[in-house]
């Protein structure tokens, strides 16, 4: 029965319309079954910023920074304050359920430490605001508690990170969520190094500024 449509149809209109007419019914299928196939969280780690809070190669008279009584400008050591924004893009719910109590969602530094525990600096609602908190594994894991994390949902922490001057810190995503094969992390800051000094002197947050001064002894 099959046979005798096309047949038909081959008769009737040529083999460019019948491929053209091909063409558009296996890409609403494709289209079909990737709407599908999408239907499920997506988790974003989007780092927004990553200034050097201090970088002076030298001590300068009698200025110094010092962590743990130890003069990191000698360890050639210095700070960064990392901008982290988390995103549920995908298009379902994170429910409570589907965290793994094993692998909890967090971070880890690599190439650097943590200096103190994450701050939240800002959430899309006030329940992520009030249920977000961060556990302290070491100094160089972070763990999130679990939290219903709605589609279009995000929030953005910052970190204060020590490492060596020549060597830039790492993020990495952690953590197990039912349905996400893979936590993506996206650098959005990198297209901005392409400011000028001065743009990037007097565009700095007054985070960073304020941090700048309150690590110069």
């Amino acid at each position: 029965m099959i046979r005798k449509f096309l047949t038909s149809l081959d008769k009737k209109y040529s083999i460019g319309v019948l491929s053209g007419l091909a063409g558009i019914i296996f890409g609403l299928l494709s289209v079909y079954t990737d709407f599908f196939r999408s239907n499920k969280p997506e988790i974003l780690y989007d780092i927004s910023s990553n200034a050097t809070v201090v970088d002076l190669k030298q001590n300068i008279g009698k200025i110094d920074i010092r962590y743990d009584s130890v003069s990191i400008l000698n360890k050639r050591q210095t700070v960064s304050l990392i901008t982290i924004k988390i995103s549920n893009i995908g298009k379902s719910d994170v429910l409570k359920t589907m965290y793994d109590k094993n692998s909890p969602l967090g971070l880890k530094i690599e190439k650097g430490i943590i200096l103190e525990r994450p701050s939240l600096i800002q959430a899309s609602s006030n329940y992520i605001k009030e249920s977000v908190r961060f556990t302290a594994i070491n100094q160089s894991t972070v763990n999130f508690t679990d939290f219903i994390f709605e589609e279009g949902e995000f929030f953005v922490l910052k970190i204060l990170v020590l490492h060596d001057i020549n060597a830039q810190p790492d993020i990495v995503p952690k953590g197990k969520i039912a349905g996400v094969k893979q936590i993506e992390l996206t650098k959005s800051y990198v297209n901005k190094l392409s400011k000028t000094f001065r743009q990037q002197l007097f565009e700095g947050s007054a985070l960073i500024h304020i941090s700048r001064l309150s690590l110069i002894l």
